[in-house]
């Protein structure tokens, strides 16, 4: 995983609610695979909240996926949810998401000098320094 561009930067253009169908659909031009399946089962074991009226899913659930595309290699789902479990409002998911971002990309600097950490060695220790510091 190496430094990751902002999937929401580009967000402001758009409604905001989204289908199930057109959250596939934005995140796949952002280069990003998310399935119905996936995200049905990230709101079934606990890590999304359910989308607003059954239905419709908003910036919060789309930073959370974009989180959680982030921390899939490195932690298991049970940890992602410990995770978002201490983030209770709209604004405090956006400030670990903006928080991250810029921590993990920070980290991710440090380690370019050191080519013996492997790509997947550097994610987890610019995971762990990100967690760390929010």
């Amino acid at each position: 995983m190496i430094s990751k561009k902002d999937p929401l930067t580009d967000l402001r253009f758009y409604s905001d609610t989204f289908t199930i169908s057109q959250v596939v659909k934005y995140f796949e031009k952002q280069g990003l695979a998310f399935t119905k399946t996936m995200i049905q089962n990230y709101i079934r074991v606990g890590v999304l909240p359910a989308p607003d009226d059954k239905r419709y899913y908003v910036k919060r659930h789309l930073m959370l996926l974009t989180l959680v595309d982030a921390l899939k290699d490195i932690y298991s789902l049970d940890e992602i949810k410990k995770i978002f479990g201490t983030l209770e409002t709209a604004e405090t998911i956006e400030s670990f998401y903006n928080g991250f971002f810029e921590v993990y990309n920070a980290a991710l600097k440090n380690f370019a000098d050191e080519p013996a950490l492997g790509l997947i060695a550097k994610s987890a220790a610019a995971c762990d320094l990100a967690r760390d510091k929010l």
